[in-house]
């Protein structure tokens, strides 16, 4: 176990690599204010096994299931490009479960709807305004990588899988420094020995950290 959740922190680390370099070209003055999200809400995945346990006269035939977590969400929003916003983050359980256990970490793209989606601001000699739309929509792709620990009848096994999928959401700015968050994930996971559709739903703040 300790070796899948070192692969996914080697995966934190290199996403957030990749946003440094890309905050390094950002030259157009572009990098907008970055934001620390904090979630909790539910996981459930749901999962196929490719092959069975053993071959022969003892084989078992292929299980599936699911695995229901209560899960918590950390974002981070390194860059905004336009109407385009780029975070990593990533999902662990905060409640242990008999049905298994969930880890990720991924990297997302959001897209924000409107003509205003991020703050904007005006500013001469005498004056600065800044305006920020309260509501902002968004749809996006997530990819990145994920541990699942599950039960089946005659034992307990783990999975590393690739995730692959969509997200979306709403945001409500509740004062120029904090806002709310809902937002569901549904992915596509394969892995080793399994695959099947992850699906997150959560519920959170959102931290503006400034320039």
């Amino acid at each position: 176990m300790l070796s899948k959740i070192l692969t996914i922190i080697i995966f934190l680390i290199t996403m957030n690599t990749f946003a440094s370099k890309l905050e390094e070209k950002d030259l157009k003055g572009e990098f907008s204010n970055r934001e620390l999200t904090f979630s909790t809400g539910m996981a459930l995945i749901n999962f196929n096994e490719s092959t069975g346990d053993l071959v022969g006269p003892n084989a078992k035939a292929p299980e599936s299931g699911s695995v229901s977590v209560v899960a918590g969400l950390i974002d981070y929003k390194f860059k905004s490009s336009g109407k385009y916003h780029y975070s990593v983050g990533a999902t662990f359980p905060m409640m242990g479960s008999s049905q298994g256990s969930y880890f990720d970490g991924h990297f997302s793209v959001e897209y924000h709807f409107g003509q205003m989606n991020s703050e904007q601001g005006i500013e001469d000699y005498l004056v600065e305004v800044k305006l920020k739309p309260k509501f902002r929509y968004y749809i996006g792709t997530e990819v990145g990588i994920a541990y699942i620990t599950y039960s089946t009848i005659s034992t307990k096994k783990n999975d590393t899988t690739f995730n692959l999928g969509i997200l979306g959401g709403i945001t409500y700015d509740v004062t120029k420094n904090w806002a709310m968050r809902f937002q569901t994930t549904a992915l596509r996971t394969t892995g080793v020995i399994t695959s099947g559709i992850a699906i997150k739903g959560t519920l959170g703040a959102i931290f503006f950290l400034g320039k």
